[in-house]
């Protein structure tokens, strides 16, 4: 599927540019050295967890599946949920062209994976991060990132 072609696009073409509630998800990969992968978005040119809004017919689980493979060419085997992110403060984004939405985002651990890494049309670049060296992002994704380190801690589901 294109871009053009997404749920959200097709809403779009009837309601501009207003805001919209978006839900869908976000994925922490980690590879064995359990560095964090990034992308760095295509639209905003900063780095991002892979992730995206959900299509019509499709769990939030399978909405971030799709999105991990869409933006990195990583095929998920296994995840765990962690969090569920859906503050309306953090998760509100204006794109560059004015388009607003505000995300509800279920969070998967991607506990296994396969696939070689290749860029898309939302991603100039992918990289795996040290968790304690990450590069400047928006400030819903550090905080996702660090409600995963307070999941991995505590062993309990996040909601931020």
């Amino acid at each position: 599927m294109t871009l053009a072609d997404s749920y959200i696009m097709r809403l779009r073409k009837k309601v501009g540019s207003q805001l919209l509630l978006n839900p869908g998800g976000r994925a922490i990969v980690q590879n064995n050295a359990q560095k964090i992968l990034l992308h760095k978005r295509s639209d905003f040119r900063f780095w991002d967890l892979p992730g995206g809004g959900a299509e019509e017919g499709e769990s939030a689980e399978q909405c971030v599946i799709r999105e991990v493979y869409e933006e990195t060419g990583l095929v998920v085997e296994s995840f765990e949920t962690i969090g569920f992110a859906s503050n309306p403060e953090l998760e509100r984004v204006i794109y560059p062209n004015g388009d607003i939405i505000q995300g509800f985002a279920l969070i998967l651990h991607i506990t296994q994976w396969s696939g070689s890494l290749r860029t898309s049309t939302e991603s100039t670049s992918l990289e795996f991060f040290e968790i304690n060296n990450l590069p400047e992002m928006r400030q819903n994704i550090r905080i996702t990132i660090d409600k995963f380190l307070e999941y991995q801690r505590s062993g309990k589901f996040q909601l931020f």
